[in-house]
């Protein structure tokens, strides 16, 4: 009986004491960063720390009509020149895998914060270039050893990281892998160290970071376009 009672007592103590101190509610952290090959940490202002979560922001869009009329003018127009004077059919567009472009810009910024962490990733981009594959596939280039030979004279397009110089508003062109051209961009003569690029193999020419052999269509396969 009087365990009985004490049991009671305790069970009663026990509430009050959670009701008077109820224990902390755990929270998972909203804000985290991924190291490279580390399990996930609390957000720091380390350099080499990147968390890419945009999840509060919408996703950019624009009208249908709008894509429509921009592609469809660009066949119309600068394509059937082109067309006309290579005498074949240019590429009018090219496809990359999602993964193959966040690994790119992954390492564009966690490959230039590693190497100076004044750098601002706001102030980091990308500059598009248009181009061309040269007349014979591979030809002298080993690094286009893997390309289809069909891709020669094709317009192509180039990818090239940009960071905006301090203080201005100049966007220039640099190597992620080398600190000597972050401010001041990458010079002519060039003779910078290797990259690492996907999709490639390693060249014995000079290389920066940049990303180019996605899919041509043509000519490659047209289905699943939607304009």
């Amino acid at each position: 009986m009087i365990s009985t009672i004490l049991l009671i007592i305790t069970i009663i103590a026990f509430g009050i004491y959670v009701f008077k101190n109820p224990p902390n509610r755990i929270v998972a952290p909203q804000n985290i960063s991924v190291t490279p090959n580390t399990a996930v940490t609390s957000n720091t202002s380390t350099s080499t720390k990147i968390c890419m979560d945009y999840s509060d922001e919408t996703m950019n869009t624009l009208e249908t009509d709008l894509i429509r009329n921009m592609v469809g003018g660009y066949r119309k127009n600068q394509l059937v020149h082109i067309n006309a004077a290579e005498k074949f059919s240019d590429a009018h567009s090219i496809w990359f895998d999602l993964v193959t472009l966040k690994k790119f810009i992954y390492h564009i910024e966690y490959q230039a914060l590693d190497k100076d962490n004044t750098i601002n990733p706001e102030n980091l981009g990308l500059r598009i270039y248009y181009s061309r594959y040269p007349d014979e596939i591979p030809g002298e280039y080993t690094d286009l050893q893997d390309v289809q030979e069909d891709y020669a004279k094709h317009h192509t397009l180039i990818a090239i990281p940009t960071n905006r110089r301090k203080e201005t508003t100049t966007n220039i062109d640099f190597n992620p892998l080398d600190p000597d051209t972050f401010w001041e961009g990458i010079p002519s003569n060039y003779t910078g160290p290797i990259a690492s690029l996907p999709l490639t193999k390693s060249s014995q020419n000079q290389l920066t970071g940049a990303q180019n052999h996605g899919s041509l269509i043509p000519p490659g396969n047209t289905s699943g376009l939607f304009i």
